[in-house]
């Protein structure tokens, strides 16, 4: 219900958007895991086979194993939690002023949505944080987070 009602003020805010900054606006949203360490998924500390399929396929530089793998991911992972909490952190972030409106707004209804664009990207952002592959927001690297 949580995120139901926040996409309904979400599509309000973005009712006057034109196609291309609509589309602008969803390749921006794609970006923002790396950008914010809030929107990267929490890994769960027992890594599953899909998981660590994902974190190897990362190392590997498998373009093609990397999306399969994270679609195996995603099967097992996505459900309303979540996404609900990517959503509060992205209100969050609104809110703060770390994050410009419509593109929360943008980000809000791919969450409602049944759209894997935003999770998934969650999702390989913090494996590849998590692979050493990819630095913190921060500019940190995490050396050796999941063992190979």
């Amino acid at each position: 219900m949580f995120l139901a009602g926040e996409a309904l003020a979400a599509s309000l805010r973005l009712a006057a958007l034109d196609q291309p900054r609509f589309e602008r606006l969803w390749q921006e949203m794609l970006e923002l895991p790396a950008r914010h360490l809030s929107l990267q998924f929490s890994l769960p500390r027992l890594v599953t086979p899909e998981m660590q399929r994902l974190i190897e396929a990362i190392r590997d530089d498998d373009d093609d194993e990397v999306e399969e793998a994270l679609d195996a991911v995603l099967e097992r992972l996505d459900s309303p939690d979540p996404r609900a909490l990517l959503a509060q952190a992205v209100i969050d972030l609104r809110d703060s002023g770390r994050l410009e409106d419509r593109l929360g707004a943008v980000a809000i209804l791919n969450l409602a949505g049944r759209s894997r664009a935003l999770l998934g990207a969650s999702i390989l952002e913090a494996a590849a944080v998590a692979a050493g592959a990819a630095r913190t927001p921060a500019g940190l690297l995490v050396a050796d987070r999941l063992a190979a």
